[in-house]
């Protein structure tokens, strides 16, 4: 009985990607894809977040803005009644002291009739 011998691999055959292992090549690479598109949903997912909430701080940030707008706007108003209140004050403090001065004015000179008239009768 002639046995067969199976005759050693040739070099060609040494160096070509044998079918099982180029099988197991691509089934690694697709669970790296796999994984890089999970990732990728993951990571949209985040965006879609992250833009949501940009949004609602722009929002957010819009109506501070306004409201303090308001504020400045009825601050500066409060502001100028203020300046025309101090200076109508002036104007009223300016004029007392006017009055003032001219009643102290009268007085004296009362007091300077009443001393000449006090001196007369002294002398009769």
């Amino acid at each position: 009985m002639t046995s067969c011998k199976q005759s050693p691999p040739s070099k060609k055959q040494q160096t070509e990607p044998r079918v099982s292992d180029l099988l197991q090549q691509a089934g690694k690479d697709l669970q790296q894809i796999q994984l890089c598109t999970s990732q990728i949903a993951r990571l949209r997912k985040d965006i879609g977040v992250l833009h949501s909430a940009a949004e609602v701080t722009a929002r957010d940030s819009d109506e501070i803005i306004r409201g303090l707008s308001r504020e400045i706007y009825d601050l500066r108003g409060a502001l100028q009644f203020a300046h025309l209140q101090e200076a109508r004050s002036q104007g009223a403090s300016q004029a007392l002291k006017l009055q003032v001065h001219e009643a102290y004015q009268r007085i004296s000179r009362r007091d300077a009739t009443i001393a000449n008239l006090h001196s007369a009768l002294i002398q009769d």
